[in-house]
């Protein structure tokens, strides 16, 4: 599992399992916080929709953090003040990195949420395609 995809379990996780992973992280491991949790703005960009040309939509809240987790550093972005979410991310990515014992555990949790963010997604799929209108156009 790449960066991105923890990345985006973490996200959109459930936080209460993120958290007690990490905790079980924090106690098999020598954890070193090299940066705390902190929130800064970083500029989105976006793609111009007729010719491509990328401009600055504009600054977006993020919280940030560095870990080291048995020497292996773990870098954590989440989108808005959450602080936990960065933490966690942080955590996960230096443990995966280094091949943690806990990299076989932490990956079948994530997994395992990954499953429950697909089954809410098409269940809201399922809930918004009920609205959907249909429209026949008349050739003149």
């Amino acid at each position: 599992m790449d960066y991105q995809k923890i990345s985006y379990i973490v996200a959109e996780g459930e936080l209460e399992v993120l958290v007690t992973l990490a905790e079980e992280l924090l106690q098999a491991a020598e954890i070193k916080v090299i940066q705390e949790p902190a929130a800064s703005l970083v500029m989105m960009r976006a793609l111009e929709s007729v010719q491509g040309y990328p401009f600055n939509l504009g600054e977006v809240l993020i919280t940030e953090c560095v870990v080291e987790v048995n020497g292996v550093p773990g870098k954590g972005f989440a989108l808005g003040d959450e602080p936990e979410r960065a933490l966690c991310l942080a955590l996960f990515d230096a443990a995966t990195r280094g091949n943690h014992p806990l990299t076989a555990r932490i990956m079948a949790v994530l997994r395992e949420e990954e499953d429950k963010i697909r089954r809410r997604e098409r269940a809201e799929f399922s809930l918004v395609s009920r609205t959907r209108v249909e429209f026949e156009v008349m050739n003149p």
